[in-house]
């Protein structure tokens, strides 16, 4: 890896030095949890919940087991937040829900953080849950500040405080 002098990543500062990847996560950590806490105690009170699956074609069909136990539990107050091409998917099985289309103009950086138009989106569904079954920075960036009462998911550790019921990654293959 070539560096200029003028130029140093913050990628390369982070495999570098230990105690600054530490201090970073940390600083993260504290921050997520900081907004989780504030936006908690003004959450919505509506029984909506809000499932978050910001899939590719191939994994949104993956979802859909996941998407119909959610409905069983929590019937037609589901709105599912997804990409245009994943809704035609979702409503071949699940006609009965509503959808908010995350258009790929609502992100930045290769579609890894979501743009605030992203977030108002969310924010006028006003959920009460919010499931996410994407577990991505990308799905992180979109709901740390939305004021539900609960957050549940999966995604990096550097993201667990987001989430009231936080679910850590398998590292042991699937299959």
């Amino acid at each position: 890896m070539k560096l200029n002098s003028n130029k140093i990543s913050i990628n390369y500062l982070l495999d570098q030095n230990v105690f600054f990847r530490f201090v970073i996560h940390i600083l993260l950590l504290a921050l997520f949890k900081l907004i989780r806490s504030f936006n908690k105690i003004f959450a919505n009170e509506q029984s909506r919940v809000l499932v978050v699956s910001l899939h590719r074609l191939g994994d949104t069909v993956f979802t859909i087991p996941a998407i119909r136990e959610i409905y069983k539990k929590f019937g037609n107050g589901i709105i599912i937040a997804c990409l245009p091409e994943s809704v035609p998917i979702y409503k071949l099985i699940l006609d009965q829900i509503q959808y908010c289309e995350m258009d790929r103009n609502d992100f930045y950086f290769g579609e890894r953080m979501a743009k605030t138009d992203a977030r108002r989106k969310l924010k006028k569904i006003n959920p009460s849950t919010i499931i996410d079954i994407t577990g991505s920075m990308v799905s992180a960036s979109l709901i740390f500040n939305i004021r539900a009462k609960q957050i549940i998911g999966t995604n990096g550790d550097q993201f667990r405080t987001i989430y009231d019921q936080f679910v850590e990654f398998r590292n042991t293959p699937k299959l």
